[in-house]
C-alpha cells in the first residue's frame, strides 16, 4: 500500500511525517512538484517519504522549462529504475533540436522590450496545453 502526500503552493502537507508511525510498512511518496525549497521542522520536503519527485516544468518554483527529479530512499528500487531508464532510447536529433529552439525562443521573448514588440506574432506559438509525457 502507498500514500501520496502532496505539498502544494510551497505549503508542507501536514501530518505526512506521521504516516509511517501509524501505518507500518506503507510506502510513502511525496509530490514536491510545487514545493521546491520548502522545509518543515528544518527538514526539506522530499526527505520524509520513501520516494519523492520534483517538477522543473513551466510555472514551478524552479523552472528549466521541462523535466523533473526523482529521489528514492531505497537502493534496490533505485537500481531497478536506473536499469529501466537506461533501456529507454535516447532522444533523437529532431526532438532535441526542437526543445533547443523552444528554449532559445523562450529566453528571447521573456525580455520585456522584445516581448512587447513581438507579442502579437508570438502569441499563436504559445503552449496552451500541458506537455506530453
Amino acid at each position: 500500500m502507498a500514500v501520496v502526500g502532496i505539498h502544494m503552493f510551497g505549503l508542507f502537507s501536514c501530518g505526512i511525517e506521521e504516516y509511517k508511525k501509524y501505518l507500518p510498512g506503507i510506502f510513502l511518496i511525496e509530490d514536491c512538484a510545487q514545493s521546491f525549497g520548502t522545509s518543515f521542522a528544518q527538514k526539506p520536503v522530499g526527505s520524509f517519504g520513501d520516494a519523492s519527485f520534483f517538477s522543473f516544468n513551466r510555472g514551478k518554483n524552479l523552472t528549466v522549462y521541462n523535466g523533473g527529479c526523482l529521489l528514492l530512499d531505497d537502493k534496490k528500487l533505485s537500481a531497478a529504475i536506473i536499469k529501466d531508464y537506461q533501456a529507454i532510447d535516447e532522444v533523437g536529433f529532431i526532438p532535441g533540436f526542437q526543445a533547443f529552439l523552444k528554449l532559445l525562443a523562450l529566453s528571447i521573448v521573456v525580455k520585456p522590450g522584445i516581448y512587447g514588440l513581438s507579442r502579437g506574432l508570438l502569441e499563436r506559438f504559445r503552449d496552451n496545453v500541458p506537455p506530453e509525457k
